[in-house]
């Protein structure tokens, strides 16, 4: 029982380390953005700093698009990976991206956010048990003691925007703002954040 007891805290720790989540904080469609997901060929920008990181991102999230039922292809592979559309006028990008696709989906990490917060530890009285008779338990004036220490919970926040573009004419056509909490590696972060985005695309656009 006290073993047990003991080792509560522990699994909590662990528990807290290791829980990945992503999830859909707020999407947008245009109205009358819903068609037939044929009629989308997505080009899909991931902005960050890596170019590794780029690639992953933007291979992950066309297979994601593709499994959903979109047509989808990276910017590096049409466009080269050192392509970055921060650095040229709008009006070239949309000239560039448009021989290749008829959509953009851009994704951008807006904020990264580190939280620590401290559980406080609590002594937990457990009464040890007599038997007196059969079936029957009395409950004596002695007691165990276990403390369960406190400890620090750190939690790691990853906030993407995705912004679906259409090219001719240029409207914003839809969005969508997701966190993902405390993954475990970057590949488990951008497979969470792709296969969500995907999904709500999904729902929104078809």
């Amino acid at each position: 029982m006290l073993r047990q007891l003991l080792l509560f805290p522990v699994l909590a720790m662990l528990l807290a380390g290791c829980s990945s989540n992503t999830k859909v904080v707020n999407h947008w469609a245009a109205s009358g953005a819903a068609s037939n997901p044929d009629e989308k060929l997505i080009m899909v920008f991931a902005l960050a700093k890596e170019e590794q990181n780029r690639m992953a991102m933007e291979d992950t999230m066309v297979k994601e698009l593709q499994n959903s039922g979109f047509a989808a292809i990276t910017s590096y592979s049409k466009l080269g990976k050192d392509y970055d559309p921060r650095n040229k006028q709008p009006e070239d990008v949309k000239l560039e991206v448009g021989q290749h696709a008829n959509h953009a989906l851009i994704l951008a990490m807006i904020e990264q956010e580190n939280n620590v917060e401290y559980v406080e530890g609590e002594t937990i009285y457990v009464p040890r048990v007599s038997h007196s008779g059969r079936f029957a338990q009395v409950y004596g004036g002695m007691y165990d003691v276990v403390h369960q220490p406190g400890y620090y919970n750190k939690e790691t926040t990853y906030e993407v925007i995705s912004n679906l573009y259409q090219l001719k004419p240029e409207p914003l056509v839809w969005s969508a703002t997701t966190d993902t909490v405390n993954p475990e590696s970057m590949r488990e972060a951008v497979e969470g954040i792709a296969h969500t985005v995907a999904q709500q695309m999904k729902k929104d656009l078809n």
